[in-house]
């Protein structure tokens, strides 16, 4: 996972979540990049849930985030809150399969069972039985990453340049003119 360790994205619930998933699969691992105000006390979460194979790497730079994509298989979220969060896209993106809250915006970006697996705010045992569900099942991995993929389509500049365009000119001043 990745975020910036604000309350708010409560990286602490995929903690606990990666401990239920590390109780079922011992040798599972968790990469934590990020940083912010939670960090220590998230690397004190993770010693108190007697966490294994836990690395907090911090910052990586957008270049380098393809490249540790690469080296997982799912995309953990805990928000609490959101809106409609980049670094899901480039989960769909790098083939991850997506297993996230229902904070804010996200439902309108995961489409529960088509391109991720959708738990509700808060709890993490859903969480963590989805990501389960997915580690267990390639066929259903199969399937929710190939449809996020095609999902990425509709967020390419091509498709979505007319619909900006007509949403400023919609909101601009009689007489300015906008360019295609």
């Amino acid at each position: 996972m990745n975020r910036n360790f604000e309350t708010h994205y409560n990286v602490a619930l995929v903690l606990r979540a990666f401990q239920h998933i590390q109780y079922t699969l011992p040798d599972a691992s968790l990469t934590v990049a990020g940083e912010g105000p939670e960090r220590e006390p998230l690397k004190r979460l993770a010693g108190e849930l007697s966490l294994r194979h836990v690395r907090f790497i911090g910052r990586v730079l957008p270049v380098n985030m393809p490249a540790l994509y690469d080296e997982h298989d799912i995309w953990l979220n805990g928000s609490d809150v959101d809106n409609m969060p980049l670094s899901i896209l480039e989960a769909f993106a790098c083939g991850l399969s997506v297993i996230t809250t229902n904070a804010g915006g996200i439902p309108t970006l995961v489409e529960d069972g088509i391109t991720g697996l959708i738990a509700n705010c808060g709890d993490h045992e859903a969480l963590a039985g989805k990501a389960l569900e997915v580690l267990r099942n390639p066929p259903l991995f199969a399937k929710l990453t190939g449809n996020a993929r095609s999902e990425c389509e509709k967020y390419t500049w091509q498709r979505i340049k007319i619909d900006w365009l007509e949403e400023y000119a919609a909101i601009a001043p009689s007489g300015t003119a906008l360019s295609r």
